[in-house]
């Protein structure tokens, strides 16, 4: 059973948990500033990568802010940027910093399961190092990866606009895979269907 039961200061979002009950998937609507896309999140492969995820793109979850270093409550990924895009292999978002570097400041243990693989276009994974929490940051791969398995938190793959992620993909790069025009994330809704 999925259970998207979490508690924010006094507050319990056990809500989240029953609309998941009567639907059959949950997805992450992902509204960038070059289109949109979908994605369906694995709630029963990876429920706590998946309830960290929701948490963040909700504004459920206490998070750091990284200019004023203080506990504050918002929808995370609102306003972020897609900081890296690597043409036939990933595009990844989720850093308030933009370089790859930051977070929201609150973790959860990676979640490795042994049915999920890199083995399809559209895998979304949390981007951390080999072994450690993940934070917010995600990515997408634009090819089978096999090499990553094991490797990383698989939480969900694109279902529609893969060609979104595509053209992300491509967009003109710095040396460090950065784009040279910002690609906004403007909001991830839940919804489930």
């Amino acid at each position: 059973m999925f259970y998207l039961g979490f508690f924010c200061g006094s507050q319990s979002y056990s809500y989240a948990a029953q609309s998941a009950k009567k639907s059959k998937a949950v997805y992450a609507v992902v509204l960038t500033s070059m289109g949109s896309f979908d994605i369906k999140l694995f709630h029963t492969h990876a429920p706590k990568t998946v309830t960290h995820f929701i948490s963040l793109a909700k504004g459920l979850k206490e998070i750091v802010d990284v200019e004023t270093r203080k506990k504050v409550t918002r929808r995370y990924y609102d306003g972020l940027t897609i900081h890296r895009v690597v043409p036939g292999f990933l595009i990844q978002g989720g850093d308030p910093l933009g370089n790859g570097t930051g977070g929201p400041g609150v973790s959860v243990d990676q979640e490795i399961h042994p049915d999920l693989e890199f083995d399809e276009v559209g895998i979304v994974a949390m981007a951390s190092p080999k072994g450690e929490k993940v934070g917010g940051q995600f990515f997408i791969t634009l090819s089978p990866q096999t090499d990553l398995n094991r490797n990383f938190s698989i939480f969900g793959q694109v279902t529609r606009g893969m060609d979104v992620v595509k053209s992300i993909s491509e967009t003109k790069r710095d040396l460090r895979d950065k784009p040279l025009t910002p690609v906004i994330i403007k909001s991830i809704q839940i919804q489930y269907r």
